[in-house]
C-alpha cells in the first residue's frame, strides 16, 4: 500500500487520538480533581467528631491540608476548626498563625458567618491583651461583613455579639449594649436545647457583660448585685484552668466586684477582689489586664493606706517590666498590617494557582480547536485530492504530481488502464454495477501502492498509475500484475471484468505514451499491456498462470 496513504490514515489517526486525549486531559483532570474533593467531603464528615472534640485533631487536618485538590470550602471548613480549637486550647500563636488563611478562604468561599466568628475570636484577643482600639477595629471589618443579628449560627452569633457589646460600651452606647446582651441570652438558651455546658457558658458570659455594663452606667448597686449572683452560681472551681472560662466570665465578675467596691469605698474587699483578678490574669498572660485594674485601685485607695499601696506599686512595676522584658517579646500577636500581608500572599497565591489552572485549561482549549481544524483541513484536502467513487486520488492529484515532476526537469514512467467494455456493463448490467466494478479495479491499485506507486483516476473509466525509479521491465511486469489481479476478480452473474494497459517509460510526457500505447492494446484485442522499447511496439506476452508474469519483451507487435 501506498506509503503516503498509509501516513495519512495514520496522521487521521493521530490527529483524532490528540483530539481524544485533549479532552480526556481537560475533562480527565477536572474529574480527578472533584472526586478527590468528594473523597475529602466524606473524610471531613467521617472525621468531623474527632477535629471538633479529638486529641489528635491537629495532625489530621493538616494532613489533609497538603492536598492541593482540596477547594476553598473544604480548606475553610478545616481552617475554621483550627481556629477555633487552638483559641479554646489557648495555644495563640498557632491560633494567630492560622487566623488569616480562615478569614481568607471564608470571604472567599462566601462563608461570611465563619469570617464573622473568626473576627470574634481575633478581637477577643485583642481585648485579652489589653488592645482594645485593634479589637474594636477588627470587630467592625466583621460587622462590615454581616449584621450580627442576621446571623443564623447562636454561637457565632452570641461569639460576634459579645466582642461587639463591648464596643458599644466603649462608645456607652447602653442601649445597643443591653439589646446585644439579650440576644446573647436567648442565644445560650438555645444553644442549652443541644448542648448544656456550652449554653450555661454563654449565659453566664453574658450576665458577665451586662453587670458590666451596669458599672459603666453607674448603677452599683445593680452591678454589684447581678455580679455577685453570676459568680456564686456559675463559679466553677474545675474550670479554672481554662483561659476562656477566665478571660469570658471570672474576670469580668471579680472587675465589677472590685470596682463597686472602690466605689463604696470597701478598700478591704476592693484589695481581695483585685488579688484574686491579679492570680488568674497573670496566670493566663492577660497582663495589661491586671496591670490596667491595680492602677485603678492604686489611685482609689487612700494615702493613709500606705502599705496596701506601696505593695500594690510594687506589683505594678514588677508587672510592667514583665511586660516590657517577657510579654511584648512572645506575645503580642499580629497586627493590623501582618494580617493584611498574610491576605495578600494568599490572594497572590489564588491567583497565580487560578492563572496556571486557566492557562492549562486555555492551552487544552485552543490545542483542542486547532486540532479540530486541522482535522478539518486535512479532510478538505483529502477530498479536493481524492476520487470520490474509487478513492483513488483525482485528476487534480495528478495534475500537481506531473507539474512537480516537470518543474524539477524529472522524468517518470507511467501505466495507464481502460477497462474494457465498461460502456457496455453499464449498458447491461446498470450504473451501479458500473460503478462496482470502478471500486473493485481500484481497489486493486490501492493494494499495489507504494512509496514510488501512485494510482490516479484519469477520467471515467481511465486509471492511471505514476511510477518513480522504474526500469521498464519493472513496469512492465507490475502492469502485467495489476492486469491479471483484473481479469482474475469475480462478478455476479459470471461476468469477466478486464483491462487494457499501456506503459510509458522514463519520459517528461510518459504519462502521453502510456495513453498511446493503452490504445494499441486495446485495438490489438484488449486485456493486453503494449509498451514501446528503442522505438519498436511489443504487447506483453499473458502468462496467467505465473503470479507475477515477466512479460516477453522480445514479442513484437
Amino acid at each position: 500500500m501506498n506509503l503516503k496513504r498509509v501516513i495519512n490514515r495514520n496522521l487521521y489517526v493521530v490527529v483524532i487520538s490528540l483530539m481524544a486525549l485533549t479532552v480526556l486531559l481537560f475533562t480527565g483532570s477536572k474529574l480527578f480533581v472533584k472526586l478527590r474533593q468528594v473523597h475529602h467531603d466524606k473524610v471531613i464528615a467521617r472525621n468531623f467528631d474527632d477535629f471538633i472534640n479529638g486529641p489528635d485533631y491537629e495532625e489530621k487536618i493538616n494532613n489533609l491540608l497538603k492536598y492541593n485538590s482540596l477547594s476553598l470550602m473544604q480548606k475553610s471548613q478545616l481552617y475554621n476548626i483550627l481556629v477555633q480549637r487552638y483559641y479554646t486550647e489557648g495555644r495563640m500563636q498557632e491560633f494567630l498563625d492560622t487566623t488569616g488563611y480562615a478569614l481568607f478562604y471564608s470571604e472567599k468561599t462566601g462563608l461570611f458567618e465563619e469570617a464573622v466568628n473568626v473576627y470574634a475570636l481575633l478581637a477577643q484577643y485583642y481585648f485579652e491583651i489589653g488592645a482594645d482600639s485593634s479589637g474594636f477595629d477588627v470587630i467592625l471589618t466583621g460587622r462590615r461583613l454581616r449584621n450580627f443579628y442576621s446571623i443564623t449560627n447562636p454561637v457565632y452569633r452570641s461569639q460576634a455579639l459579645h466582642a461587639y457589646g463591648r464596643f458599644l460600651v466603649y462608645e456607652s452606647d447602653y442601649d445597643s449594649a443591653y439589646k446585644a446582651v439579650k440576644q446573647m441570652e436567648n442565644d445560650a438558651k438555645l444553644i442549652s436545647e443541644t448542648d448544656e455546658y456550652l449554653g450555661n457558658h454563654y449565659m453566664r458570659r453574658a450576665l458577665a457583660l451586662k453587670s458590666y455594663i451596669l458599672l459603666k452606667q453607674g448603677k452599683i448597686q445593680g452591678a454589684a448585685s447581678l455580679a455577685n449572683v453570676v459568680y456564686e452560681q456559675y463559679y466553677n472551681k474545675d474550670e479554672v484552668q481554662n483561659h476562656i472560662f477566665v478571660y469570658d466570665f471570672l474576670l469580668p465578675v471579680l472587675l465589677v466586684k472590685t470596682q463597686c467596691a472602690l466605689i463604696r469605698q470597701d478598700y478591704k474587699d476592693a484589695i481581695e477582689y483585685n488579688k484574686e483578678y491579679g492570680k488568674w490574669a497573670k496566670k493566663f498572660n492577660f497582663i495589661m489586664k491586671k496591670v490596667s485594674l491595680e492602677k485603678d485601685v492604686l489611685f482609689a485607695l487612700p494615702l493613709n493606706m500606705v502599705e496596701e499601696r506601696d505593695e500594690i506599686f510594687k506589683t505594678i512595676s514588677f508587672d510592667t517590666d514583665y511586660l516590657s522584658q517577657s510579654f511584648l517579646d512572645n506575645y503580642t500577636g499580629i497586627t493590623g498590617e501582618s494580617l493584611q500581608s498574610v491576605l495578600e500572599l494568599l490572594e497572590y497565591t489564588l491567583q497565580r494557582q487560578s492563572s496556571i489552572k486557566h492557562v492549562y485549561e486555555s492551552f487544552c482549549i485552543i490545542l483542542f480547536v486547532f486540532l479540530f481544524f486541522f482535522l478539518i483541513l486535512l479532510r478538505v484536502y483529502d477530498e479536493t485530492q481524492t476520487d470520490g467513487l474509487t478513492k483513488l486520488r483525482n485528476r487534480r492529484s495528478l495534475s500537481n504530481r506531473l507539474i512537480q515532476f516537470a518543474s524539477a526537469g524529472k522524468n517518470y514512467s507511467a501505466i495507464m488502464i481502460d477497462i474494457d467494455n465498461f460502456k457496455k456493463l453499464n449498458d447491461t448490467y446498470g450504473h451501479d454495477f458500473g460503478d462496482e466494478v470502478l471500486r473493485g479495479v481500484s481497489n486493486v491499485l490501492i493494494k499495489a501502492e507504494a512509496h514510488n506507486v501512485h494510482c490516479y483516476r484519469y477520467g471515467g473509466e481511465e486509471l492511471a498509475v505514476i511510477l518513480d525509479h522504474f526500469d521498464l521491465e519493472h513496469a512492465v511486469r507490475l502492469s502485467e500484475y495489476l492486469r491479471h489481479e483484473i481479469s482474475s476478480l469475480k462478478w455476479p452473474n459470471n461476468v469477466h471484468v478486464t483491462a487494457s494497459f499501456g506503459v510509458g517509460f522514463n519520459k517528461a510526457d510518459a504519462i502521453k505514451e502510456a495513453d498511446e500505447n493503452m490504445y494499441i492494446a486495446k485495438q490489438k484485442g484488449k486485456n493486453f499491456t503494449a509498451y514501446r522499447k528503442d522505438g519498436i511496439q511489443y504487447l506483453a506476452e499473458r502468462r496467467l498462470d505465473i503470479r507475477n508474469p515477466i512479460p516477453d519483451c522480445n514479442k513484437k507487435n
